[in-house]
């Protein structure tokens, strides 16, 4: 058990409907696991599943703008509004056809029982009194409108002023749900407030030893200021403190997965490409502190990979005790639409064994 936090058996998510979101016309889904480890051909539509998940978790319409840096394209743009929204959230749309709504619906224990749609309706344009028709402020016709737990609805509507792109949020305190893609680091500011969380929480030495235990070499970790701005350092035998990104990236981004957890109990955790940035040596160590720390802090874990060595260090980090743990085959077709298998851990283990291809 890592720190004092007492496990309930909360299960989080327990289905997933999106409709019409980029190569999945409709998809429903029962989840009924706590790691759900989706694998597939490139193209397949592994990363735009992670995509539709968070959409409904996220409370921001900036996530359209995150989802096209992440994929590698430009985030400025130029040209009119009608251009603009198409380049940002075109591609969202099943087919690139905004007539047909959004729409993504996840029913769960908690706050991750939560909708969005994402609609196109008539676009506006404001004129502030004095000023000149440059700075109007116009108002892009998609609109994001989240559905909460507690019931409420929340609406909210990017626009463009001038030569400057807003895109609004609905001011929820959704801390608990996080999503890390395969290229993004999260930021040090962001990863030291989390340890420093575990710290006013207690948890802050459980983790350091578990980290130790993984990683020899390093002795210890601690946050420092970096020209005003708060860092984890790490004490490395023979170098002393030096920034996390500094020692290595796969492992800052390995222990971003653990903060997840361990500063935020009951979370949603979505990770894309597990593997990268990481030696294949050391895969079954992160498997084996993912699966005892989603156990711990009651989190639940929607994991891509492309690696058969990933896989078979799961299993083996498992231990046989795959009782919550699921495999999600993504095949694409010939008409189009995904579809997903899944199987259990039981059916992963013995697939693995038996030397068949599973990803």
């Amino acid at each position: 058990m890592i720190g004092p936090y007492q496990p309930t058996g909360f299960q989080m998510i327990h289905n997933i409907d999106i409709r019409n979101f980029r190569c999945y016309r409709h998809l429903r889904l029962d989840v009924g696991a706590r790691l759900n480890v989706i694998v597939g051909d490139n193209g397949s539509g592994k990363t735009s599943l992670l995509e539709a998940i968070f959409l409904a978790l996220c409370s921001t319409s900036q996530i359209a703008l995150r989802y096209r840096q992440e994929r590698g394209m430009e985030g400025a743009f130029h040209g009119t509004p009608r251009r603009i929204e198409e380049a940002i959230f075109g591609d969202l749309f099943s087919d690139r056809d905004t007539r047909a709504p959004i729409s993504i619906v996840l029913n769960g224990d908690g706050d991750e029982n939560r909708s969005v749609t994402l609609s196109r309706g008539p676009s506006s344009s404001v004129l502030p009194l004095g000023d000149s028709p440059g700075n109007a402020i116009s108002t892009l016709p998609i609109r994001f409108t989240w559905h909460a737990a507690d019931g409420r609805e929340h609406e909210v509507a990017p626009s463009i002023g001038g030569s400057t792109l807003t895109f609004p949020d609905t001011g929820e305190d959704l801390a608990d749900f996080f999503f890390i893609p395969t290229h993004g680091m999260t930021g040090s500011v962001e990863m030291a407030n989390r340890f420093s969380d575990l710290s006013a929480m207690g948890r802050r030495d459980e983790f350091v030893r578990f980290i130790s235990r993984e990683y020899p070499w390093i002795k210890g970790l601690s946050i420092e200021a970096v020209a005003g701005a708060p860092a984890i350092f790490a004490e490395v035998k023979g170098l002393g403190s030096i920034p996390l990104p500094s020692v290595s990236s796969g492992i800052n981004r390995a222990i971003s997965f653990f903060l997840c957890m361990a500063a935020r109990p009951q979370s949603v955790v979505l990770i894309d490409e597990i593997e990268v940035g990481t030696h294949y040596s050391h895969h079954k160590s992160i498997w084996g502190g993912l699966i005892s720390f989603m156990r711990s802090y009651d989190s639940q874990l929607f994991v891509t990979t492309h690696s058969k060595e990933c896989l078979e260090a799961l299993v083996e980090a498992s231990k046989n005790d795959t009782h919550d743990i699921a495999l999600w085959r993504v095949e694409a077709t010939k008409r189009g639409d995904p579809i997903i298998r899944q199987f259990t851990g039981e059916q992963l283990v013995a697939g693995i064994e038996f030397g068949q291809e599973v990803r």
